[in-house]
């Protein structure tokens, strides 16, 4: 089984283990923290390199799910139609499609976008490399991510786009299956890519609760911006 169906299965399988959960609820006092901590380290790192006018900007999302991050964004000022992503995974394509009414949402492989090159301002990822095992797969998608990032435009002044990677870097219970070991996970973002350079890395506690305890599930944000034109 390639890595591709390795991922449809595992989100299938998770689907129905957390059925009767509220792990990933509003609701869950835990998982409300976690979203908040991972909404104000975003919200900083897109204020300290001006990307604040979030209406004006072209912003896609690798591995949107069910359209959760999007929706964030919504709340930060983008437009609906400005808003793009992909998945694989049909089911949570649907409720997408059902709450981002007018964005442009699709199923595809991350490693063969549908998109011109320099297409978009962001490029989000939020977990979703971290849960490719293969390496040859994850340079791919990071390859096509930074193919439709928008390059600096030295004439207008127009500055470079910028990726926000947010990765886990430990896995826990409820993402068995899905994290990537970390000893192994080092390659996963273009750090040495002679188009994109890292600008930040910020680590912060998922939250004091037990069930999502930071020694457990200790998000990073990394930011990369494109340096020069494809």
């Amino acid at each position: 089984m390639d890595d591709i169906a390795r991922l449809r299965n595992e989100y299938e399988h998770r689907k129905q283990r957390f059925a009767s959960s509220d792990m990933y609820s509003w609701f869950n006092t835990a998982n409300l923290f976690a979203i908040q901590q991972r909404q104000r380290a975003v919200l900083s790192t897109l204020k300290q390199y001006a990307f604040t006018e979030l209406h004006n900007l072209l912003i896609f999302e690798m591995g949107c799910g069910d359209g959760g991050v999007l929706t964030e964004y919504l709340g930060f000022g983008a437009s609906p139609e400005n808003l793009f992503g992909v998945d694989l995974v049909f089911d949570r394509l649907r409720h997408a499609h059902h709450i981002l009414q007018g964005s442009g949402i699709a199923n595809a492989d991350g490693q063969f976008l549908p998109f011109p090159a320099q297409t978009f301002d962001l490029v989000l990822q939020s977990t979703a490399l971290s849960s490719i095992l293969d390496p040859v797969i994850r340079r791919n998608i990071c390859a096509d991510m930074l193919r439709v990032l928008r390059s600096p435009d030295p004439a207008s002044g127009k500055p470079a786009g910028m990726i926000p990677v947010l990765s886990l870097s430990k896995g826990s219970p409820t993402t068995s299956g899905l994290i990537l070991p970390t000893r192994k996970r080092a390659a996963f973002v273009p750090a040495k890519s002679n188009s994109c350079s890292p600008i930040v890395n910020m680590n912060f506690s998922a939250s004091p609760s037990p069930r999502l305890s930071p020694a457990n599930l200790r998000p990073s944000l990394w930011v990369y911006a494109s340096s020069s034109k494809a």
